[in-house]
């Protein structure tokens, strides 16, 4: 079984956060917050640092601009952090075709 690298993405804790949203969008499409939909991240109060992992993720290999939100309680949900031109390559190369020892 081919071995995929961990895509493991961070970002600082926000005081009042009740939670986190993560925006994943081809990179060059235009970020909308109810247009683009949210994969929810867990929040764990008191931690300085928050992430999610993206393995596993059912999208094509590409370059994505990613999106970090914080919402707070009521619903109100921070400006983005950005990360833009993530490359997120979740195939691996296919294995070499031939080898073997030579004299």
């Amino acid at each position: 079984m081919a071995k995929i690298a961990k895509k493991v993405l961070f970002w600082g804790s926000v005081n009042d956060a009740d939670k986190y949203n993560v925006r994943i969008i081809p990179e060059g499409t235009p970020f909308s917050y109810s247009e683009t939909p949210a994969i929810g991240a867990a929040h764990a109060p008191g931690q300085a640092e928050h992430e999610a992992d993206l393995a596993g993720l059912a999208i094509s290999e590409g370059i994505y601009d990613i999106y970090v939100t914080a919402v707070d309680i009521a619903g109100n949900e921070s400006d983005p952090l950005e990360f833009q031109d993530a490359v997120l390559d979740f195939v691996p190369p296919a294995a070499p075709a031939f080898g073997g020892f030579r004299e």
